[in-house]
């Protein structure tokens, strides 16, 4: 029993001695508001006027901007604002800019090229002589056919599948990110944001004289102008467009022989759609088509859509097809140049 109570006693006394701790470390470091000897000031106000500072606040500083794949992040740390008989401590309410660039992107692909040279080529050159025979009797001519083989060099191209650097059109990237800052205080007094707090001017005495012949002149108060903040303009990203073809090599006509045509597929990103594309197709004797399309995004260009069920088929040798791109914020972009290739097949049949 007693001791039970000696326990009890013990547990009571640290939390006794637990509470006046914490007392005594509130009376010590609560912040004073004994040193305000301005009218405007109230704790954690975070104003300084006429040497009046109340109040102690952590806040956060950019101290550096890091590039990410995403665009620009801050770096953050917490600067601890003392107010006491002066005013010091730092406060920033800055914020990381992305500078964006654009860069060309090349890009390997499977193409049909032409590899031309001169071949050694064999033949044969026959004519007839006439031979003589001899035995131990007579002798004899024979007509007969003698061949000699010779060669010669044959110049000749084939088409081939082979790897093509092409320029596959352009990519925008984060080149560097620039710290925006918004200082408040720096070791000053009378700087710094207004207090929100401010007291209203006190009402004038109700007992004052009034003169009976004089009416009192009111002072209009002056309205003050309050300047609109301004609406932060939304940032649209820069226009990304490319071009891919569906098939890298077809047949002259294919379609006839049951063969696919040429289908083109675009990809757009950024900017603000709608969009004005113009898609520019050119033959291999360098003759072009021009076609206008309004896409909101991705679109695709084929037999269908160009009115030509041998679209990207009628003419032998090598292609190519590009398009350009308007948004409706007036920003442009050009897309890379593709290109393949037809090729002739003849039907071969038994003689």
């Amino acid at each position: 029993m007693n001791a039970d109570r000696k326990k009890r006693l013990v547990i009571f006394a640290g939390i006794f001695v637990a509470a006046v701790l914490v007392v005594v470390g509130l009376v010590l470091f609560w912040p004073s508001q004994q040193e305000c000897v301005g009218a405007d000031c109230v704790a954690g106000s975070q104003y300084c006027a006429s040497g009046c500072c109340l109040g102690t606040t952590v806040v956060d500083k950019v101290v550096g901007c890091a590039v990410r794949s995403w665009g620009c992040a801050a770096s953050w740390n917490q600067s601890t604002f003392s107010c006491g008989s002066g005013c010091d401590g730092t406060y920033d309410q800055g914020a990381c800019n992305a500078n964006w660039a654009q860069r060309a992107v090349y890009k390997w692909v499977d193409c049909w090229v032409q590899q031309c040279g001169y071949e050694k080529e064999y033949y044969e050159v026959c004519s007839y002589q006439w031979v003589r025979h001899c035995n131990a009797y007579y002798c004899w001519w024979t007509r007969e056919e003698v061949c000699a083989e010779k060669y010669r060099y044959v110049y000749r191209c084939h088409t081939v599948l082979s790897r093509c650097y092409v320029f596959w059109g352009y990519e925008s990237y984060v080149a560097s990110c620039s710290k925006v800052s918004n200082p408040a205080w720096t070791n000053c007094c009378g700087s710094g944001p207004p207090p929100t707090n401010t007291p209203p001017p006190p009402p004038p005495p109700t007992n004052t004289p009034v003169p009976p012949t004089a009416a009192p002149t009111r002072t209009p108060t002056p309205t003050p102008n309050r300047t609109p903040t301004p609406t932060a303009t939304p940032t649209v990203a820069p226009l990304v467009v490319s071009l891919t073809p569906q098939y890298g090599s077809l047949v002259l006509y294919g379609p006839k022989l049951g063969l696919p045509a040429q289908t083109l597929n675009g990809t757009i990103s950024g900017g603000t759609p709608p969009f004005a594309v113009t898609l520019t197709v050119q033959r291999p004797d360098n003759t072009t088509s021009s076609y206008n399309l309004s896409s909101s995004g991705n679109f695709s260009f084929g037999p269908a859509q160009a009115g030509d069920t041998y679209f990207g088929t009628t003419q032998e040798g090598t292609w190519r097809a590009w398009f350009t791109v308007t948004d409706t914020g007036g920003r442009t972009a050009t897309s890379n140049t593709v290109t393949w290739q037809v090729v002739f097949y003849p039907v071969h049949g038994v003689p």
